[in-house]
């Protein structure tokens, strides 16, 4: 990041750089949403599968006698 004396107004060069650098970052907390998203999600699934497990086991189990 450079160094600017804040002396008023952006130049238009100046402005596109932020304008840049504000895109990028809300694009990357767009991302990062996501990803969380998609491992809440992913959890919850794992989650599910451990409460069926022990049931699936046993009725595996009884099946097989």
């Amino acid at each position: 990041m450079g160094t600017r004396p804040s002396q008023g107004r952006l130049t238009p060069r100046e402005a596109q750089r932020l304008a840049e650098q504000d895109a990028a970052i809300a694009q990357a907390r767009l991302d990062a949403t996501d990803l969380l998203d998609g491992a809440d999600e992913l959890i919850a699934e794992i989650d599910d599968l451990l409460v069926e497990r022990p049931f699936l086991i046993a009725f595996a189990q009884w099946e097989g006698e």
